[in-house]
């Protein structure tokens, strides 16, 4: 099948990368969603690679099965807002908040090197960033990202300050270990 091809074409590309390459990062939508993603991943790491998967929570068990059987060696946890806001930043109105936080708290009894991050949107109030860092306290990275107007939207979106940046790493800083500004 046409899968099959792009999957048997990866592979050789990582082959050839041996020694060149250290890692592979595990991106785009929410890749736990892929049918095979965890035999996916073994092939990775049988190659010798590390392997990096950025995910939004929301398949904790999936996460932990990846995690016990040392598949990842960073995960990268989106985190949209604070709980009573999720399902309205993320888009997803009947989203289960309650995974989220149980991959929240799998990742915070670190099992595994691990950050969370939020694109610093403009609906998102220094309320929201301190209720949000409330549910993370104590763990041991944190990242701010700067927010993107995808190109081509019409709406004119209203920028942040760099002062905003600031005071939403003192709010975090309150809870969490590490906060980085990313992309400021």
């Amino acid at each position: 099948s046409f899968n099959n091809m792009l999957e048997d074409e990866f592979f050789s590309f990582l082959e050839s990368r041996k020694n060149k390459l250290d890692g592979v990062a595990i991106t785009g939508g929410e890749p736990l969603l892929q049918f095979g993603i965890v035999d996916f991943v073994r092939k990775i790491k049988a190659l010798g690679f590390k392997v990096k998967l950025d995910t939004n929570g929301s398949f904790p068990e999936l996460l932990e099965q990846l995690i016990q059987e040392k598949l990842v060696d960073y995960v990268a946890m989106d985190i949209k807002n604070c709980k009573e806001k999720y399902p309205l930043t993320s888009g997803v109105e009947n989203i289960e908040v309650s995974f989220i936080e149980q991959s929240v708290e799998y990742l915070l009894a670190d099992n595994v090197d691990y950050e969370f991050r939020t694109t610093y949107s403009p609906d998102l109030t220094n309320e929201d960033i301190e209720e949000l860092c409330k549910s993370i306290k104590g763990a041991k990275r944190y990242a701010i990202q700067k927010y993107r107007i995808p190109e081509g939207e019409q709406v004119v979106m209203m920028q942040r300050k760099s002062s905003d940046h600031d005071e939403a790493k003192i709010i975090a800083e309150k809870y969490v270990k590490s906060v980085i500004l990313r992309g400021m």
